[in-house]
């Protein structure tokens, strides 16, 4: 990028000073776009790309003014963040898991992540010719995991049911699920049915699918993902796991992934970092297990559960899993963390636990 003018820099400072971090960035930031007819697109790119910088360099800015923190951002964009004080951007790393290597974790925040399609089987070779004929850069391809350059725009491979959108590494926690011909699973906190969607797309054989979450709007939005894609749609419960709720099944499989500090996904929303409560580990880590007394009622005897979270903090991930292991006697099959080696997605924790 040039050397950022007067006049931009003035914008950028106002856009950033106006932020109360009330909501996420990019829905403030489109709100301006629309009060702000006369910002062309490569404005627009230009003060996105800049707030990003800036708030990736979390608590590193705090001690200077914002002016003097966009310099620094513009230079971390022109330069890279290599030099960059790891410890002044991230100052929480001794609530991290000692299972992820500062590089890792700090790479997963300074670097903007590809756009991550999960490509339906049968559609990979039209999606590939369709990337190919609207000239679109791929930066990662593995089976059926596309990775497209940053803010790639690829609604109609979306639209056509051929492809979801969903981050490499959630893809490769979703594929540790085991399902065996004729199991019931559950996806406990479906959302939008990411991984309810990988599951139907790549397990083989048979199998019985509940998806349940608290939000009517978001599950309106599961089947119609289902539709779109033209998968079987599944069983639809409303449920609050925070509360008692019934169930009239036993399951053999729970996905569960559960509210959390979201702090393995703050690559795509950096303006996290430097406005984080740190008791709201504590407080997460309560609401997971409040959410799991609950859960395990419905796993069947030999059953398996997937616990997962998207985030880095231990107390959220190894603690509850052993607290969870000798509290309900569970077995820990596995537990992992999964990252792109050099940075270029999310993290997600995962561990299998049976009975």
């Amino acid at each position: 990028m040039e050397v950022l003018k007067p006049f931009r820099l003035k914008v950028v400072q106002s856009i950033l000073e106006g932020y109360d971090h009330q909501k996420a960035f990019h829905l403030y930031f489109a709100h301006l776009c629309q009060q702000n007819r006369n910002w062309g697109s490569k404005d627009r790119k230009i003060y996105k790309a800049i707030c990003y910088a800036y708030f990736r360099l979390g608590h590193l800015v705090s001690t200077c003014s914002i002016e003097e923190g966009i310099q620094m951002a513009v230079k971390g964009m022109n330069d890279g963040f290599a030099d960059v004080n790891k410890a002044a951007i991230f100052p929480y790393v001794e609530n991290c898991t000692d299972q992820l290597a500062d590089i890792h974790w700090f790479d997963c925040l300074l670097q903007q992540k590809p756009v991550y399609l999960c490509v339906h089987p049968k559609h990979l070779a039209s999606v590939k010719q369709f990337i190919q004929n609207n000239g679109l850069p791929i930066v990662y391809e593995d089976a059926n995991c596309i990775g497209l350059a940053p803010n790639t725009a690829c609604d109609e491979i979306i639209q056509r049911g051929w492809a979801w959108v969903m981050d490499k590494a959630s893809q490769a926690i979703a594929a540790q699920v085991e399902i065996h011909n004729n199991d019931s699973v559950w996806d406990a906190c479906s959302g939008a049915g990411g991984k309810a969607l990988f599951l139907s797309a790549f397990k083989s054989g048979p199998f019985h699918l509940t998806c349940s979450d608290k939000r009517l709007s978001i599950l309106d939005n599961l089947k119609e993902r289902f539709k779109t894609l033209q998968f079987q749609q599944p069983k639809v419960e409303l449920a609050d796991l925070t509360q008692g709720f019934q169930l009239p099944n036993l399951y053999d499989v729970i996905v569960l992934d559960v509210p959390c500090t979201g702090s393995g996904t703050w690559g795509r929303t950096p303006e996290h970092i430097a406005h984080f409560d740190l008791h709201s580990i504590q407080s997460y880590q309560i609401l997971q297990q409040n959410i799991f007394a609950e859960v395990i009622k419905h796993l069947q005897p030999n059953g398996r559960l997937y616990y997962m979270t998207c985030s880095v903090f231990k107390a959220e991930n190894e603690d509850n899993v052993a607290y969870w292991s000798n509290h309900y006697d569970l077995k820990v099959q596995q537990s992992n963390y999964a990252f792109d080696e050099k940075g270029l997605s999310d993290v997600l924790f995962c561990a299998e636990l049976t009975r």
